[in-house]
């Protein structure tokens, strides 16, 4: 049997930038809690949420997304491309795309999504069920 595939430089690069951004969004929130707040659910697409709530939809969202490109598995491809669509559509279209970060909901999703897409066999997505390194149950 077969240990767990390496993951690629740009995976590993991905989960450290969530990583780093889950502690200190942390950090945030014994801080500077009402300006990041609004800030994070301005991002989201959430205003409602501004504040305690949207640090920690933000810091559940960013736990979920290491977890899911750690596992290299098909449940952590799609969940983060779900996610990669939400930051896409939503805030544009519950605040205007006036509003919406260029960085934080255009450009960062986008290259998410071209990665994980060439990379998605790392993921088992796209690939027969016999040529799974990790087949066996």
């Amino acid at each position: 049997m077969q240990g767990k595939q390496k993951a690629p430089w740009g995976l590993k690069a991905i989960i450290v930038f969530y990583a780093v951004g889950v502690v200190a969004v942390t950090i945030t929130l014994f801080t500077n809690r009402v300006a990041t707040g609004s800030q994070l659910a301005l991002v989201h697409g959430l205003p409602a949420l501004a504040g305690v709530p949207a640090i920690l939809l933000t810091i559940s969202m960013g736990m979920l997304v290491v977890l899911g490109l750690n596992s290299m598995r098909p449940w952590g491809y799609w969940f983060i491309l779900a996610y990669m669509g939400f930051l896409l559509v939503v805030p544009s279209l519950t605040m205007g795309g006036d509003r919406v970060s260029l960085f934080a909901n255009v450009a960062w999703p986008v290259l998410v999504v071209i990665y994980l897409f060439v990379k998605r066999r790392v993921f088992g997505v796209g690939v027969s069920a016999e040529r799974l390194p990790s087949a066996s149950i």
